[in-house]
């Protein structure tokens, strides 16, 4: 629905104020005169609902209310299609609970659902001094600004959060503050590790009964922490996992084996050196009969990361075993588009986030070139 051309066709009737849908119901917003005089911020329901199917009916509704407040000057005690009903400007405490009733509408409650609620709380929890205030976008600003630094993912997070909120009460044009305020995060540029030390370690490691064998995969394949415990490696240079992107829906996928540059990425060396074949984790999961449990991947991730902390001797974690991956999928001048899918993120992210390692292949290609 074109919410800004019904908008316009408002306000070519002389009227100020502005068309919003909340789920499926449109309402005229603005700040309108009543017949006491006073002058009151209120949303006028159309008692439509907005489906294309009904846009002609819509154009009318917007007409015949601009057309009755124009001759009365001021609000009528009813409509012709229902009686007025009046919104008062919500507290940041009903907002809130206003986020979370959205949040759950069409939604199962699961582990994960319930965990990624809980992040999203914990910023609304920031609120808490101003929940009895009316809510403003100025003291969501505000907030932001105490809160987080300029550029960085904590100052994303917080702006997206709050703008998910406060579009349930005013229009996308009145949220130009909290966009202005969003920065330019840059994701982490992803740089090379010591190789020798990270293989070294799962040399070491990888016949621990608990951790070994996922460090180990998780290096050959590059998979997420917690895909890890769905890995399946196959004899053919593949492997099944579950894809676990942020946001978004776990489906199937199928990383690709790599090696180190001594063996030109090879990874045959690798997965007989740690018998990458012989599956051993003690817990797994699927899609179907044992669907993922976000409170018991958190501890089982949590619990593997501070095993490699306390027994590798290396400084960098589990995900950045992963993006090593990336790099060397870089090295190895491997597609990029099949490097993304094997990740399980778009070819966007990708180059995103592995920008410097193509700008260093790049230029160490363009300096091999000059001295031929």
């Amino acid at each position: 629905m074109d919410l800004d051309s019904l908008t316009d066709l408002l306000k070519s009737h002389g009227v100020k104020g502005s068309v919003r849908q909340l789920k499926k119901s449109l309402y005229i917003r603005g700040t309108f005169y009543h017949s006491d005089g006073a002058k009151k911020r209120v949303e006028i329901p159309l008692s439509l609902e907005a489906y294309d199917s009904n846009i002609q009916l819509i154009r009318d509704r917007i007409h015949d209310f601009a057309r009755i407040y124009r001759k009365l000057n001021c609000l009528p005690e009813t409509f012709p299609w229902q009686h007025l009903e009046v919104r008062d400007q919500p507290t940041f405490a009903n907002a809130i609970a206003a986020f979370e009733r959205d949040y759950w509408e069409g939604k199962k409650r699961t582990s994960e659902t319930e965990r990624t609620l809980k992040r999203y709380q914990s910023e609304l929890h920031k609120l808490k001094s101003i929940e009895d205030l009316p809510l403003s976008v100025n003291d969501l600003v505000v907030t932001i600004n105490m809160n987080s630094e300029p550029d960085t993912r904590k100052r994303l997070e917080m702006c997206k959060v709050y703008k998910r909120m406060s579009k349930l009460f005013f229009a996308e044009g009145e949220l130009k503050e909290l966009d202005k305020i969003r920065g330019k995060y840059q994701a982490k540029q992803r740089t090379r590790f010591d190789e020798n030390a990270v293989v070294e370690a799962i040399d070491r490691l990888y016949t621990d009964s608990r951790f070994g064998w996922l460090t180990a995969a998780q290096f050959v394949y590059g998979t997420r922490p917690v895909e890890a415990f769905t890995l399946l490696p196959r004899k053919n240079g593949t492997a099944f996992a579950i894809n676990c992107p942020k946001a978004k829906a776990k489906h199937e996928k199928f990383p690709l084996a790599l090696g180190i540059e001594e063996n030109v990425y090879d990874p045959d060396p690798l997965i007989d050196r740690w018998e990458i074949y012989k599956v051993r984790r003690d817990w797994e999961w699927n899609l179907e009969e044992k669907p993922y449990d976000a409170v018991q991947g958190k501890k089982f991730v949590e619990a593997w990361r501070k095993w490699w902390q306390r027994n590798s001797a290396c400084e960098f974690d589990l995900v950045d075993m992963r993006h090593y991956w990336g790099i060397r999928s870089i090295g190895r001048q491997l597609d990029a588009r099949h490097s993304s899918k094997s990740m399980g993120h778009s070819l966007e992210v990708h180059y995103r986030t592995y920008n410097s390692t193509y700008a260093e292949i790049d230029a160490i290609k363009a300096a091999a070139d000059l001295r031929k």
